[in-house]
């Protein structure tokens, strides 16, 4: 498998999995999005304490069509959130923090974090991956 940097404008045709994770002060939970040909499955997983520490435990599950994952991830931007890390502001003593790992096309890697500093249309696409497991 190749790892090479997409470049800023790659239109996402196929990817592997995708992962989400996001973490606060009293929350952790990740989105697991796994292609399939027709169909992706996206999974919300929850961040419980057990004996052996933190660990994520699936809550809900959805399908999805694979045409409208990969139209979100396009509109989003997602490669070029490549190689993105929103430092935490000066003088913000809270916040939200992400993590993004991607593998797609042919092999290639994303990969984005940030604390309390997101990349273009990072929003979105949580809303979006939201409202897609809740439904």
């Amino acid at each position: 498998m190749l790892f090479r940097k997409p470049a800023k404008t790659v239109t996402i045709s196929k990817f592997e999995k995708a992962e989400i994770k996001i973490s606060g002060m009293r929350s952790s939970y990740k989105y697991e999005i796994v292609y399939g040909e027709n169909e992706c499955d996206i999974i919300l997983y929850i961040y419980k304490c057990t004996a052996d520490g933190y660990e994520p435990v699936p809550d809900k599950r959805a399908s999805c069509r694979t045409e409208d994952v990969l139209e979100i991830f396009n509109s989003c931007c997602l490669a070029a959130w490549d190689g993105f890390h929103g430092k935490h502001p000066k003088n913000v003593h809270d916040g939200t923090m992400f993590e993004l790992k991607a593998v797609i096309n042919d092999g290639m890697t994303i990969y984005a974090d940030g604390s309390e500093n997101f990349p273009g249309h990072y929003h979105e696409l949580i809303s979006w991956l939201s409202e897609a497991v809740s439904n």
